[in-house]
C-alpha cells in the first residue's frame, strides 16, 4: 500500500506543489456578507429580508382541565412577503417579558398554557432567515386564562 507524505504548512492536499491560501475571519467576515446580500436590491442592516407583521390575530381560548388552557392563534401572512418562514407566539403574564410557547408556518397554530389568573397576551412575530419582527411592535390580543 502506497504511503501518503506529509503535507508541509500552506500547500494544497490535491497538489503538493500548490501554495494554499488561508483567509483571516476579518477578511472573510465582509465576504461572506456579500454572498449572503447577493440578488438584493437595497440592502441595510436593519432592513435584510426581516418579515412583514402579520394581521387579523385572533386567539380563541379551549379549557382542558383545572390546570390547562388549549389557545387556538390565527393570523393572516402578507402573501407578498418573501421574508417570512414562520410566526413564533409569545405569551405575557402580567407585567413579566413574553416567553415563546409555539411556533409554525401555518395559521391556526394550537399551543397548551397553564391556566392562571393573571391578565394575559398573546403576541404573533413574524420569522424569516434574517430576523423577526419586534416582540414590542408585533401585533397582540389579551385575554384572560382562568
Amino acid at each position: 500500500m502506497p504511503t501518503i507524505p506529509p503535507l508541509r504548512a500552506g500547500t494544497s492536499a490535491v497538489n503538493p506543489s500548490t501554495k494554499a491560501t488561508l483567509i483571516s475571519p476579518r477578511v472573510a467576515g465582509p465576504l461572506i456578507s456579500q454572498i449572503k446580500a447577493a440578488g438584493q436590491v437595497t440592502v441595510t442592516p436593519s432592513t435584510q429580508g426581516v418579515p412583514k407583521l402579520v394581521s387579523n390575530v385572533k386567539v380563541k381560548k379551549k379549557i382542558l382541565n383545572s390546570t390547562q388552557a388549549q389557545l387556538t392563534v390565527s393570523f393572516t401572512e402578507n402573501s407578498g412577503d418573501p421574508y417570512f418562514t414562520t410566526a413564533q407566539i409569545y405569551l405575557k403574564l402580567g407585567n413579566a417579558n413574553p416567553v415563546l410557547v409555539g411556533q409554525g408556518a401555518n395559521s391556526p397554530l394550537n399551543v397548551v398554557v397553564t391556566r392562571t389568573s393573571m391578565p394575559a397576551t398573546v403576541i404573533v412575530v413574524s420569522a424569516g432567515n434574517w430576523g423577526a419582527t419586534s416582540v414590542n411592535k408585533s401585533p397582540a390580543q389579551s385575554l384572560s386564562l382562568a
